[in-house]
């Protein structure tokens, strides 16, 4: 699938023309994932944003922030929050904050395809 029809399918694009959509897809830069790879940890430098091409990716958290009556049986085991699909974005806050990642990222089926937009060329 060309880059344009895959940005052209995230919500968080879904206002920007053709010439806007072609811009950016120019910055892509793109990724191929296997089952079971880290994208990001938490708490970590955050500096680019990923729109999921083909595959899934989970979204995980530390324990302690969800908490419930189950948080002391995973033994500081990340929790799943999310499984995110094609078309979805994640790791956006970068774009426009600079902090800390507040979630993990685990590829969740083989051969995971991502498209990375670096956030110092989406500010140029």
């Amino acid at each position: 699938m060309e880059k344009v029809d895959i940005l052209r399918r995230a919500d968080i694009f879904y206002d920007l023309s053709g010439a806007q959509l072609e811009m950016l897809a120019s910055i892509c830069e793109e990724r191929v994932v296997k089952l079971g790879d880290i994208v990001f940890e938490e708490n970590s430098q955050g500096d680019e944003m990923f729109v999921i091409s083909r595959g899934a990716v989970e979204v995980l958290v530390d324990p302690s922030i969800v908490g419930g009556p189950g948080a002391k049986k995973r033994g500081g085991m990340p929790v799943t929050i999310a499984t995110l699909r094609g078309g979805q974005t994640f790791g956006e806050i970068a774009l426009v904050d600079q902090g800390l990642r507040t979630a993990s990222a685990r590829c969740a089926e083989t051969e995971t395809q991502l498209l990375a937009i670096q956030r110092n060329r989406f500010m140029q």
